[in-house]
């Protein structure tokens, strides 16, 4: 007789045996299964359940340092990371707030080293500084993964980051484009605040911005600055521009608190005119979706939104540490771990995590993506490429453009993740 066990309606081998009448022989069949769970066997009419059960993972303390939780962009972004670990076997943060000082920043990573952290995850304040502590991290065997911001060593495993000029000019393009279809002359003054000085990320924001609007003769750039990201100075610098030119052609902010304090100037200098108004209106875009400028789009006053994938920056550098961890042969980022630079990123969950084929890396996170409610996966942040810096590889998100009337619609985190604000 033939014996053919299926699994889950699946036939996994088939064996024809040979049976005297009233004799009995036992048969044996190895089936392998990836994930655990149950599963229905059934052979000859007679069915049984197969349990399959997860090796228990060891325990991975990760230490987290981000830039500070002041804002909607890293409450969300932090939140995210505590409930990646809460839904996750085997992953548990310990996370401290820097409160966006570099000095106690590195404190905090040198304590996490002490403490004993199997990994770490950061954004650096500081790159410089950041970049001795992840070398001592790294003479202990204990990998780092930075995101939203980068520290210059190759001992960095990994780093998790949109190219932040692309991030400006994406934002300035989207705005142009939305002035031509409305017929206005790109003829006036183009305000750029440009938040910290002191910050790359301001700095190279700052400039995708200018590049674009170099390319029309008749835009006037000015820009300015405000140390430590203040939403206050922001104000009040637009506020002294306002008084002393009246509205410019356009106005746009590099960052949540730059956005606000363009936006409320605008409102005090009575200068907040909806689009409807054309003649009289502020040609607005940002970098970042936060409740204020959401606000703003549904009221006209705002056009042009450029985003980051928040809430993957820290699910996705967790993710990253754990598999240089886990993956051997060294808890250091070793072939195979990561991608490398050259590769195409891509984030498709039916297929393995890995190289799939030359030049393409697959790098879904892993179930659940459902994180209190929320699915995170549907931030949209490939397909992307990687490449080197500073001797290490360099993730390079995809930017989300979200024009307003896809405001309240577009997955960024005030959208996704409204519950975790409140």
């Amino acid at each position: 007789m033939d014996v053919a066990p299926t699994v889950d309606g699946e036939e996994i081998e088939s064996e024809t045996v040979e049976v005297e009448s009233g004799e009995t022989k036992d048969v044996e069949f190895t089936v392998t299964k990836e994930e655990a769970g149950n599963y229905t066997v059934s052979v000859h009419g007679r069915t049984t359940i197969l349990e399959v059960t997860a090796e228990a993972l060891e325990e991975l303390l990760i230490g987290h340092s981000p830039l500070f939780t002041r804002d909607e962009f890293f409450r969300t972004l932090v939140r995210a990371t505590q409930y990646y670990c809460q839904a996750h076997e085997g992953i548990s943060q310990n996370w401290m707030n820097p409160h966006n000082t570099s000095a106690q920043q590195i404190k905090d990573m040198k304590y996490m080293i002490q403490q004993g952290v199997d990994g770490i995850i950061a954004s650096p304040i500081s790159a410089s500084a950041c970049a001795s502590v992840v070398d001592t991290a790294y003479s202990q065997n204990i990998p780092t993964v930075t995101y939203n911001t980068d520290a210059p060593t190759k001992n960095v495993a990994a780093t998790v980051m949109v190219n932040n000029e692309t991030l400006g000019a994406a934002a300035a393009e989207a705005l142009i484009e939305k002035m031509k279809k409305a017929g206005v002359e790109l003829e006036g003054t183009a305000v750029i605040d440009g938040g910290d000085k002191t910050w790359p990320q301001a700095q190279a924001r700052t400039r995708g911005f200018e590049k674009v609007f170099e390319e029309y003769p008749g835009l006037e750039i000015v820009k300015y600055w405000n140390e430590g990201w203040d939403m206050k100075k922001a104000k009040d610098k637009m506020t002294q521009y306002l008084i002393a030119h009246g509205k410019p052609l356009i106005a746009v902010g590099v960052n949540n608190t730059t956005n606000s304090g363009v936006i409320e100037a605008l409102r005090a200098q009575d200068a907040l005119v909806p689009r409807s108004q054309p003649n009289e209106h502020v040609w607005t875009a940002f970098i970042g979706l936060n409740s204020v400028v959401q606000e703003a789009m549904k009221n006209g006053y705002a056009e042009i939104s450029s985003n980051q994938p928040n809430l993957i920056y820290g699910t996705l550098a967790l993710y990253l540490v754990e598999r240089c961890i886990r993956n051997g042969p060294t808890p250091l980022a070793d072939p195979g771990d990561v991608p490398e630079p050259g590769d195409t990123v891509i984030a498709d969950p039916s297929k393995p995590i890995g190289e799939i084929e030359e030049g393409t890396w697959n790098l879904a996170l892993p179930k659940p993506t459902v994180l209190s409610g929320v699915d995170i996966a549907k931030q949209k942040w490939t397909p992307c490429p990687v490449v080197e810096k500073d001797g290490h590889p360099w993730i390079v998100t995809e930017p989300l453009v979200v024009e307003w009337d896809k405001a309240y619609t577009a997955p960024v985190y005030v959208n996704l993740a409204p519950k975790w604000l409140e």
